[in-house]
């Protein structure tokens, strides 16, 4: 939505008078965001000149050609929307329970705090923050900031406010800025961590210079806080843009918005899309530990992704591959490297479609031989696969199965070891051109371990955009 709007402003400024060039590009030709018009344009009509007049006086291009420069308003448009939800999370809302006295996992006796369970597994909206993480079971000791604490009450939410700031100086660069507003509970008498209340997120600030078009061939380069480059899931995780309502397992490791260059290239008609970055860190998201937006590290992480687009009548193809490799996040050696690689498939056929992902990487948190002693260590496998379907134009049905596979380690501090399956379902309503209902129900299944945590989510989500 955000990229379709900006590419409505530059192409606003073309008409109103600027040299002619390409639109913004798309970020991705399968992104499946809902259209959002632009803003007619308001050229002021030249005064009709009598035709007495016209014959007598002296031809001025003063006096006859519109300014060159676009006004102001066809290049700066505010966007954004609204998500409310209810959820209902089983237990206390957690998706890990605490190892006491290392009864499931004996093996593990030199780590003080053993977690079963997947932290993140309990998403309740677009964004993924867990309806709580941790209270009976044992207070999360990787994620400190407990942004929904329910508890395991049914509650309402406004998940996020959204606003997109997007401005066209020129017919070649436009610029994006956006920020979620996250109101949330404040409390800090809570023993295990300072709720911090009500807190913003800038997840988007950049700036896109098209290079090259030609028509068969683009190029455009990004600086600044940019999309992630990793897999395809990123391109949905806005609540408009999603078709359900919560992220899959695996979306911590490719949904972040990194800082740093990115090139991006649609090649040969869109046949090949490419597109490389150098950023500060990895493409996690914020919510996850692991993510550092500030680099500690002079050797940064460079990111790519390869990918076969073809269209046709009724059928879509894109097929793809991914991977990251650089300094480890949240630590100031830089011969402590992370990688991260990746493969994605996306296939529209008419109302169907079906998008599949699966991603391995390892952070080591110094060597083999000494594991975790720098900063944690972190072991992931993980892949999911969602098919949607549109029964008719507003009212379509979804069903995702996913599986990560992880080992997460501060030394002998904490352990958290998962092995889990998720099965989702869920409903989307397209109520008007501005509004959306969803509403999902999550099952998580835990293949470790002889104990099954209960940690099922049934949540819904309105967006109101604009």
């Amino acid at each position: 939505m955000r990229l379709a709007v900006a590419a409505a402003l530059v192409a606003a400024a073309d008409l109103a008078g600027a040299r002619p060039a390409a639109a913004a590009p798309q970020d991705d030709p399968d992104a499946g965001v809902p259209a959002v018009d632009a803003a007619p344009e308001t050229v002021p009509e030249a005064e009709t000149v009598p035709e007495t007049e016209t014959e007598t006086a002296p031809e001025t291009e003063t006096e006859t050609e519109p300014e060159a420069e676009a006004p102001w308003e066809t290049k700066l448009r505010w966007t954004g929307y609204v998500d409310i939800g209810l959820f209902d999370a089983s237990g206390d809302g957690a998706g890990h329970v605490q190892d006491v006295g290392h009864v499931i996992f004996p093996q593990y006796r030199d780590v003080g705090w053993v977690f079963h369970g997947d932290p993140l597994a309990t998403a309740v909206n677009s964004r993924g923050e867990p309806a709580d993480t941790g209270d009976v079971g044992g207070p999360s000791r990787a994620l400190t900031f407990d942004s929904v604490d329910s508890h395991g009450k049914p509650t309402f939410l406004v998940n996020e406010v959204d606003l997109d700031l997007t401005v066209a100086p020129h017919p070649r660069v436009w610029i994006l800025v956006s920020a979620d507003l996250m109101p949330r509970g404040r409390n800090v008498s809570r023993p295990e961590g300072i709720q911090l209340g009500d807190f913003v997120d800038v997840d988007l600030a950049f700036a896109d210079w098209t290079v090259r078009d030609d028509g068969g061939h683009v190029v455009d380069l990004q600086v600044g806080k940019f999309d992630s480059v990793m897999g395809i899931e990123y391109r949905v995780q806005e609540s408009p843009d999603r078709f359900g309502v919560t992220p899959s397992l695996i979306f911590r490791y490719g949904g972040g918005h990194p800082t740093g260059v990115k090139a991006r290239a649609r090649l040969w008609d869109d046949a090949v899309n490419a597109a490389v970055a150098v950023t500060n860190g990895s493409h996690f998201v914020e919510l996850f530990p692991f993510a550092d937006e500030q680099d500690h590290n002079v050797f940064k992480t460079v990111a790519g992704r390869l990918a076969y687009h073809r269209e046709g009548d009724d059928t879509t193809v894109e097929i793809g591959g991914s991977g990251l490799y650089g300094a480890q996040d949240q630590q100031p050696d830089d011969d402590v490297r992370q990688w991260q690689v990746g493969a994605d498939l996306d296939l529209v056929w008419r109302d169907l479609e079906l998008r599949a992902e699966y991603v391995r990487g390892h952070a080591p948190g110094k060597t083999d031989e000494v594991p975790c002693d720098v900063a944690p260590c972190l072991r992931f496998q993980g892949a999911y696969g969602e098919v949607s379907y549109r029964v008719l134009n507003w009212v379509g049905f979804l069903a995702r199965a996913d599986w990560r596979d992880a080992d997460h380690r501060a030394g002998d501090e904490f352990l958290y070891v998962v092995d889990l399956l998720r099965v989702t379902g869920g409903v989307r309503v397209e109520i008007e051109r501005f509004a959306i209902l969803k509403a999902e129900y999550l099952h998580n299944h835990e293949l470790l371990g002889r104990l099954q945590i209960p940690n099922d989510v049934a949540t819904s989500s309105l967006v109101l955009f604009f």
